[in-house]
């Protein structure tokens, strides 16, 4: 079978124009959230002097949060981590776009609730705007993981029938 290949003044057959460099649509979802996990991590690094002091004197175990590269660290391995999971529920489950559809709706209720937080607590609210920025960034770049997988199909996994079950 012969693939067809756009002509060069035409616009890609597909979703995203990322194949014309050899790039899939998944590599570019990966990349996009390096990128997104090193501007969150920069961002929560830069709390405010208040909210530096807090973390230091009573949060300590948040004080790896000072430090953008490890926050960044963290927020790209929680992301993978849900990266891999959505990824293993659309190739093994047949209602796969409603479950990423509930997950969505758990990333924007979990967007809601954080804004909530930083808006209502103290503590929180000393942190500062650029803090804040950073966990809502992780929400967005989970949501864009469930929207990936909601407009993006995938194959099925065939199961085997005769295969017995353990």
């Amino acid at each position: 079978m012969q693939l067809k290949h756009a002509a060069p003044n035409q616009p890609a057959n597909n979703m995203f124009a990322s194949n014309r460099i050899g790039m899939t649509p998944r590599m570019a979802l990966i990349i996009f959230l390096i990128l997104l996990s090193q501007l969150s991590g920069y961002l929560i690094s830069k709390a405010s002097f208040f909210g530096g002091m807090g973390m230091s004197l009573f949060y300590r175990n948040y004080a790896f949060l000072k430090t953008w590269w490890k926050g960044a660290i963290v927020v790209f391995i929680l992301l993978m981590a849900l990266l891999a999971i959505q990824a293993q529920i659309q190739q093994r489950v047949e209602q796969a776009k409603r479950i990423q559809i509930i997950i969505l709706v758990f990333a924007a209720v979990g967007l809601y609730f954080t804004f909530s937080t930083f808006r209502h607590d103290l503590s929180y609210r000393l942190m500062g705007e650029r803090f804040h920025l950073g966990f809502y960034l992780f929400w967005i770049g989970s949501m864009i993981i469930s929207l990936y997988y909601i407009f993006v199909k995938s194959p099925l996994i065939p199961t085997d029938p005769t295969r017995v079950q353990p």
